[in-house]
């Protein structure tokens, strides 16, 4: 069976479009006006981010990819289906609402991309972010695991990031069995202390393995989050995992 993977990239470099730092130079710059944020080059060789993502996951015998854009996206498709000739590609335009400004969010991403291949549908694949980059071993221990629905929690310690960076990520409460009990966003320092596991505290980096029979029904049902306005994966993961399917 091909491994599959479905890559979340409609986020359009919003934040770097206003940003004033000296590591930003004209280029990029540029590109950020222009692309994805996901196809920003870096590095001494100017390569596009999620080059080096897409390498760690043939690496780890992915052979099927599903790209969620958006729907400015003039410049993914091309370069991805010229540069990567024997991966599959399934390029999903994630839509727009006509009452939005911008995509409805993780949640509602996964759920276009999953209609977009229906192929897919009683099919088990792993999802992640197109900016964060996951390595060959994170994702071949995804694809290895027994359950149809799983996901790695990374220990915050190990991120080599400022301790007090902490709040701004989900941390992850587990049973026993080391299955997910809650997903934390931006927790406070007491949620924190609560879901530590003899001082490891285990953060989502947003990177799941799902079955897409399992998780659609939640993906429709995602409620809306009322500050940032968007359907968010996480969300419907909580939602899953509280109708007792293990995670």
């Amino acid at each position: 069976m091909h491994r599959k993977l479905m890559i979340l990239a409609a986020g359009m470099s919003s934040r770097m479009k206003t940003s004033t730092s000296n590591l930003i130079n004209l280029s990029q710059n540029d590109q950020a006006n222009n692309r994805p944020k996901c196809m920003i080059e870096v590095g001494e060789n100017n390569t596009p981010f999620l080059e080096f993502l897409l390498y760690n996951a043939t690496s780890a015998r992915i052979s099927e990819i599903c790209i969620v854009q958006n729907e400015k996206d003039r410049f993914t498709q091309k370069y991805l289906s010229d540069k990567f000739l024997d991966i599959k590609f399934n390029f999903v335009t994630q839509k727009i609402p006509q009452n939005q400004l911008k995509p409805m969010g993780t949640a509602d991403a996964v759920l276009q991309g999953i209609q977009g291949c229906k192929h897919w549908i009683d099919q088990t694949f792993v999802v992640c972010n197109s900016d964060n980059l996951y390595s060959e071993n994170a994702f071949k221990a995804l694809f290895e695991s027994q359950s149809h629905n799983a996901m790695i929690d990374y220990n915050f310690n190990a991120l080599g990031v400022e301790d007090q960076r902490i709040h701004a990520f989900s941390v992850i409460d587990k049973d026993d069995d080391g299955c997910i009990t809650k997903i934390i966003e931006k927790p406070t320092m007491e949620e924190i202390n609560t879901t530590s596991k003899n001082g490891r505290i285990g953060v989502s980096m947003n990177i799941f393995k799902l079955k897409a029979t399992d998780i659609l029904p939640y993906l429709e049902q995602c409620p809306i989050n009322s500050t940032r306005r968007e359907k968010e994966l996480p969300t419907a993961i909580q939602m899953m995992v509280d109708e007792n399917q293990q995670i």
